[in-house]
């Protein structure tokens, strides 16, 4: 489908002549490849179900007309993958904003382990007198941790009339 407009539109009788003819062209595409009944561009376009994004926050109803909700406000989109029980149906919701780690048994260190005679037994050189190295290993019993990919945000809006 050609929908490219020729040079020498300069007459407002030849724009909307190529406008008409374009919209015709949609309109049979679309009715041959079993798209809505709609007379409308707008519904050949963005039918109820499609999702608009745009940095502008104005919502697409008035901008194009029918019925918008917010859509998807803090999510990432992913793609339905019906080889994944994660993501085999539209509109499925899932993951966490963030997870927790836990050790099992928390670790109950609160000494300072030291060593001692190394020196003097000639590991780390000779004449050394014997000495002490105090170690701090801080106990580790759990954390969370906030995991967002790189994002940049958007207004998003789904067509639902």
């Amino acid at each position: 489908m050609d929908l490219k407009p020729p040079g020498g539109l300069t007459t407002i009788p030849a724009i909307s002549a190529w406008i008409t003819d374009a919209y015709y062209k949609i309109r049979s595409h679309a009715n041959s490849h079993g798209a809505g009944k709609s007379d409308s561009i707008m519904d050949l376009v963005w039918p109820i179900g499609s999702i608009y994004q745009s940095v502008n926050d104005t919502n697409p109803g008035t901008l194009f007309g029918g019925t918008w909700a917010a859509f998807g406000s803090g999510k990432v989109l992913i793609g339905v993958d019906t080889g994944d029980a994660n993501f085999n149906a539209v509109e499925k919701t899932g993951g966490n904003f963030s997870h927790k780690h836990t050790v099992d048994p928390p670790s109950t260190n609160t000494g300072a382990p030291s060593s001692t005679g190394l020196a003097s037994a000639g590991i780390y050189g000779v004449g050394l007198s014997d000495h002490a190295h105090a170690v701090d290993i801080a106990p580790f019993n759990s954390g969370t941790t906030i995991d967002i990919p790189t994002y940049i945000t958007v207004y998003r809006w789904k067509r639902t009339a």
